[in-house]
């Protein structure tokens, strides 16, 4: 599993956020483009390959679409298997697989967390109680949890 410094690192090196999906039935083309304040970057886009087949290409530092044959490497102690097995070396390649194998143990970790806060809404004294006074840090904690929790259900459906 992915720790939470690894996830934050790839989020950092990965290309800005949200993306999206962008296909275009008229030029038969499907890009994963990004929205940074600039605008639109392609994340990943196919090209062909051979007579039958496809790869992804990713965008590089300078902006250029790097095929993923270039960017492949050995999968560490799998060496023996290189011809036919290999990773991508590519950060929003490593932050899109980091993602998908991190969601369960962040749902898990945010279902907690909100339990956590619907017991103290129902402890004596909570928040719920007229005569305590809650620091306005800690609401606006609560609030960023459920936000988060909210997105992340939205993401399972």
């Amino acid at each position: 599993m992915t720790t939470l410094e690894e996830m934050s690192r790839l989020a950092v090196q990965a290309t800005a956020r949200p993306w999206n999906w962008n296909v275009s039935l008229q030029s038969k083309q499907v890009r994963l483009e990004g929205s940074p304040k600039r605008g639109v970057e392609t994340v990943l886009d196919f090209v062909r390959w051979g007579m039958d087949g496809a790869q992804p290409r990713f965008r590089s530092a300078d902006c250029l679409m790097v095929k993923t044959e270039t960017l492949a490497v050995p999968v560490e102690h799998r060496e023996h298997h290189a011809a036919w097995f290999r990773d991508i070396d590519h950060p929003d390649a490593r932050f899109i697989v980091s993602s998908a194998n991190s969601h369960d143990a962040l749902l898990a970790v945010a279902m907690a967390a909100e339990a956590a806060i619907e017991h103290e809404d129902t402890r004596p004294g909570g928040p719920n109680d007229p005569g305590v006074l809650w620091r306005e840090e800690l609401r606006l904690k609560r609030w960023a949890l459920r936000s988060a929790l909210a997105a992340l259900r939205g993401a399972q459906t």
